[in-house]
């Protein structure tokens, strides 16, 4: 979730949807506190009344999309695509999600999941971590990237914003919002490059000149996610079209890299998108 606007702006947002929708929407799930801005949604944390009646102890938040969005008029479809992508990949590496609606009083669509209990990846002191942990993550994320992309889905916006992480090593993936299917005729989601939703700093080249995201382009996004959790930094300044002119190689990539990881980095950070894959020898495995 890409966080735009300024602390006033926010303030109205939320003010907003109070006003129309008393705290509640469709008579069941009450908001409790703010969670998060984004440059699509905002997030709260809610209580479910039927939870609460019959002493269910779920934690919950529900997402509901920015004012601008409320007046597109795909917009309930959108979300809708969003519940769908959750629904369908069920792995506990991806936030779940409970409940797709419409408020019967204000028209607003929400989706409903779990409260995730963490920190955000980004928000981690990456030198703390113990290198077991970064393995572990390594891991984690390449094989939930993996199980995404054999559902027929690309994510779309892999970055530390969308990665939280309990006890140093165990993570969950969310923010679906401007994800798409492969190879599928739905128009359901948003247009990538209009709505700039996208991280650029973790963005493959092609994606930063206008392409649409694809697998490869997610190989890159968690190649470089990955990359900046075990040297703490990333392999350019600004964005990744530098790497067109200072490409990743064996020889010059950074010792902090596991030396069997290193031709699986070179790979997936080739600015040719061809080049990537998410695949890993029988020795990687063996090792990790």
């Amino acid at each position: 979730m890409c966080i735009i606007g300024s602390n006033k702006n926010k303030q109205a947002l939320i003010e907003d949807i109070y006003e129309n929708t008393s705290g509640i929407f469709n008579q069941r799930y009450i908001i409790v506190e703010y969670i998060s801005f984004g440059g699509m949604s905002v997030v709260f944390k809610v209580k479910d009344i039927y939870c609460e009646y019959f002493n269910e102890n779920k934690q919950l938040v529900i997402k509901i999309p920015i004012k601008n969005l409320l007046k597109k008029d795909d917009i309930a479809a959108f979300m809708y695509s969003e519940y769908t992508f959750l629904r369908d990949l069920n792995n506990e590496n991806i936030v779940k999600v409970y409940d797709y609606g419409i408020d019967i009083n204000t028209d607003i669509p929400y989706i409903v999941m779990e409260y995730l209990d963490g920190s955000l990846l980004e928000n981690i002191n990456l030198q703390n971590l113990k290198y077991k942990d970064k393995i572990f993550i390594f891991k984690n994320l390449h094989n939930t990237i993996r199980h995404i992309h054999k559902k027929g889905i690309i994510h779309a916006d892999i970055t530390p914003k969308n990665i939280t992480v309990v006890h140093n090593k165990f993570i969950t993936l969310f923010d679906f919002g401007i994800s798409k299917r492969i190879n599928t005729e739905k128009k359901m989601e948003l247009d990538y490059n209009q709505a700039k939703a996208y991280n650029p700093k973790y963005s493959a080249p092609e994606i930063i000149n206008g392409g649409k995201p694809t697998v490869e382009s997610d190989l890159f996004s968690l190649a470089l996610v990955l990359y900046e959790i075990f040297t703490t930094n990333l392999p350019f300044n600004i964005n990744s079209l530098e790497l067109e002119k200072k490409p990743l190689t064996f020889l010059n990539c950074p010792k902090q890299i596991p030396f069997i990881l290193k031709i699986w980095f070179v790979k997936n950070l080739n600015i040719n998108p061809k080049k990537r894959t998410n695949k890993l020898s029988i020795l990687h495995k063996v090792i990790i």
